[in-house]
């Protein structure tokens, strides 16, 4: 692993291990979309407003699954 794709990897890392906080019913299905999305939406964030948009991103994810995770259990 090179020093230029460690990040990338580290953020995907992250990403994977807070979906584990979801259902495995639901992991086994919308995962790899989920981790696909997270990736252009990184991206984009990346690009358009560097490291604040990351924060921003990140937050958002954060809140996002503590929010739907416990729901998605409920439903499960």
């Amino acid at each position: 692993m090179t020093r230029a794709t460690w990040p990338t990897d580290r953020g995907v890392r992250a990403f994977r291990a807070l979906l584990q906080l979801y259902p495995r019913s639901f992991r086994d299905r919308f995962m790899e979309e989920m981790v696909d999305f997270f990736r252009a939406r990184r991206a984009e964030q990346r690009h358009r407003f560097g490291a604040r948009g990351l924060v921003r991103l990140w937050v958002h994810l954060v809140a996002d699954i503590a929010v739907n995770a416990p729901l998605q259990h409920v439903r499960a």
